[in-house]
């Protein structure tokens, strides 16, 4: 204080502090003094410039710091002081050189700028000030350090070094506007040489680039999703598989805690989960596996299928939609959900959601990346489901719509593998009908058929969704029951054969022979049941176990 103001410490006590400030500034710099002192801050800036008088009568430019401190039970201030002559007359200098270009440079849509080698902002014009949200007021004085995240902030001083040595470079960099949002720049920055020619300091020409720079984000994580997406259909043999990959590629670029896809099937106007990721153990077993599209149905992804339109809740806990499981909401603290209906040429193929726990967001950004991407999921799910109708094609028998021979053969190479490995037990149940041919004969091959469709039915309707039935031969059936031994088969065949009887019996006189063993007794287990079978129609028993 002594070598800025040329008093001595004695004579500096014993003064007034206004004595110090030019009289242009004295009024303004006593007032928010006093304001200060009486505990009252609201007008006090955290920087302040203003005129001094040293004692050789010399007018300096002060900077000041103020903060404002209990000192012996009363407010006092601290300011913390520097001379910034020099700066002034450069930013005058520079005010000077500029003003035959002032309509210019004020007209510009691009940022301008003058920074000095301290990081502090010397010039700004209106479009800096449009793009960084202050005030001119604001902005000339502030350091750039307010401005520029951390992380960048390292790249201005390494720029600054260059511009010391007269170097001109184009670079981007971040910077926090006073809403607190953080945009990006596209900048030149080039030397400020005085009238001496002197470097000191920056003129940066800068344009806001947010934007663009999402475009190119957004278009870069589309042809990422597009390839994996494409990757996903080729590779996938069935939508449980098809759709794990879809999330999983989604989740690389979108940062979502728990995910599902729910495809839609037509025939019950249902959507049934087709894949999760995220999701902990009892949260799975608490999902609602299957929605009914209708008015009135609980769930998100029911409403929004019904109305074809994507849905953004903020609030899971407040939504009336999600009220329905609010202890989950709350026990897994899930805040937002994104549902996309996935529609491929007018047609519901599922629905897609997103969810992200408290304290994170689905932006804007990621809600349209997965609106690009939906109709092309959509049209992935209809690939494979059409895919899979064909191969079930292939696999059924046309007339009961139960699996044929050659599928049986590949589930039972499948079921001795798996017999092998894990040492499971399975049982094969094989079935005639009773007398078939007369009944033909004596009711016609229209109802002889209606008989072979009722029985299919009644299989399908008796077993487990690991069991599957077969149409063997003309009126031969096979049941394989995977998990299960003879003792508990019997039961099973036990029930259908009363179903039959029950069923067909009094018109067509129509009873089955059954002949059951599982994978204990012998390795060719339908050829064993196959005997049994005929051992039950020969002793008349109905049903044989070996």
């Amino acid at each position: 204080m002594q070598d800025l103001s040329g008093y001595t410490e004695k004579e500096l006590l014993s003064m007034n502090y206004l004595d110090l400030i030019h009289p242009d500034y004295r009024k303004k710099v006593e007032e928010m003094t006093n304001m200060a002192l009486k505990g009252d801050t609201s007008g006090i800036p955290s920087r302040t410039e203003f005129k001094a008088i040293r004692k050789d009568g010399r007018q300096i430019w002060i900077e000041n710091l103020p903060t404002l401190v209990r000192y012996k039970g009363k407010n006092a201030i601290i300011g913390i002081i520097r001379d910034i002559t020099e700066q002034k007359e450069v930013g005058e200098e520079l005010i000077r050189s500029l003003e035959k270009y002032k309509t210019l440079v004020e007209t510009i849509q691009e940022g301008f700028a003058v920074v000095d080698f301290d990081e502090k902002i010397i010039f700004a014009n209106k479009a800096a000030c449009k793009i960084s949200g202050y005030s001119k007021d604001e902005l000339v004085g502030m350091n750039l350090k307010q401005l520029v995240p951390e992380e960048d902030f390292k790249r201005i001083l390494e720029e600054i070094e260059n511009r010391k040595r007269g170097k001109t470079s184009e670079y981007e960099v971040k910077i926090r506007r006073k809403d607190g949002k953080i945009i990006d720049l596209a900048l030149l920055a080039t030397p400020w040489r005085n009238k001496n020619g002197k470097i000191v300091g920056t003129i940066g020409l800068f344009q806001d680039i947010t934007e663009r720079k999402q475009t190119e984000q957004k278009i870069k994580k589309l042809f990422i999703m597009y390839r994996e997406l494409g990757k996903a259909v080729s590779e996938s043999k069935n939508l449980k598989e098809l759709s794990i990959k879809i999330l999983t590629a989604l989740n690389n670029i979108i940062n979502y805690d728990l995910a599902n896809l729910l495809v839609y099937r037509p025939d019950d106007n249902s959507l049934v989960i087709s894949g999760q990721i995220g999701y902990p153990k009892d949260l799975l077993k608490k999902t609602i596996k299957k929605q009914k599209v209708k008015e009135g149905s609980v769930g998100v992804a029911s409403f929004c299928a019904i109305k074809k339109e994507p849905l953004y809740i903020e609030n899971m806990k407040r939504h009336q939609l999600t009220k329905y499981a609010l202890d989950l909401c709350e026990k897994y603290n899930l805040s937002k959900i994104y549902s996309v209906p996935l529609i491929s040429k007018n047609k519901l193929e599922g629905v897609l959601q997103i969810v992200v726990r408290s304290g994170k967001d689905i932006s804007p950004q990621d809600r349209e990346l997965i609106n690009s991407l939906s109709e092309e999921i959509a049209a992935g799910i209809a690939k494979i489901r059409l895919e899979e109708e064909l191969r079930e094609l292939t696999r059924k028998d046309y007339l009961t719509d139960l699996y044929n021979y050659r599928y049986l053969q590949e589930k039972l190479k499948e079921q001795k593998m798996r017999s092998e490995r894990y040492k499971e037990v399975y049982s094969v149940v094989y079935l005639d009908i009773d007398n078939f041919k007369c009944c033909n004969d004596t009711y016609g091959h229209p109802e002889g058929d209606k008989i072979l469709q009722i029985i299919g039915k009644i299989l399908k309707k008796n077993l487990r969704k690991t069991d599957s039935a077969y149409r063997y031969g003309g009126d031969e059936f096979v049941i394989l029951l995977p998990h299960t031994p003879k003792s508990q088969a019997k039961n099973v065949a036990e029930r259908i054969s009363q179903e039959i009887y029950l069923k067909l019996y009094k018109k067509y006189k129509i009873t089955v022979s059954i002949g059951i063993t599982d994978s204990k007794n012998n390795e060719d287990v339908i050829g064993v049941a196959d005997k049994a079978m005929y051992e039950a129609k020969r002793e008349n028993k109905k049903i044989k176990v070996v």
